[in-house]
């Protein structure tokens, strides 16, 4: 995918709710981020996120989709029928810079372009299984096996030949 959504933040009333409800019901690692935002952990092939009080009071859920030209996707956006939002700006601890807009169904949406670190990076768990590295006893079997498949391959070749003669 060209362009990934790479984070998604969930609004709502009271964000220590918030954090509370999803910590119970999904087990969700999380810790203190700018603005009172509880910053969720990406894990394995998830994606990390934020949990964050809404500024109106309205609670809502946003993904921001990864570009590396917020003003040049805001123009596609606004092109293809959707409003700037929320002109770029920069995020705090070289973050990068996020923008936003609505799209033609109204659904207010994130952009963001990555800085020099990424927020909340993935990390292991405790007792999480780890991939088991590659090991060159593990390769000698499977080279022994295919060894003879490969000369009973060939004998059949053989005999096809001398039968054309």
């Amino acid at each position: 995918m060209a362009h990934p959504v790479t984070w998604f933040t969930i609004y709502g009333p009271d964000a220590d709710v918030l954090q509370s409800f999803y910590e119970g019901v999904f087990r969700w690692n999380t810790m203190p981020g700018p603005d009172g935002m509880k910053m969720i952990e990406a894990v394995g092939e998830g994606i990390a996120g934020g949990l964050q009080r809404a500024q109106d009071g309205k609670s809502s859920v946003t993904v921001f989709i990864e570009t590396n030209d917020l003003d040049d996707h805001l123009d596609r956006v606004e092109g293809a029928g959707g409003t700037r939002a929320m002109e770029p700006m920069e995020l705090p601890g070289g973050m990068g810079h996020i923008a936003g807009f609505v799209d033609p169904a109204g659904n207010w949406i994130g952009l963001w372009a990555p800085g020099k670190t990424r927020p909340v990076a993935p990390r292991a768990k405790n007792g999480a299984k780890k991939a088991a590295p590659k090991r060159a006893a593990a390769k000698k079997p499977a080279a022994k096996k295919a060894a003879p498949k490969r000369a009973a391959a060939k004998a059949p070749a053989k005999k096809a030949k001398a039968k054309r003669r």
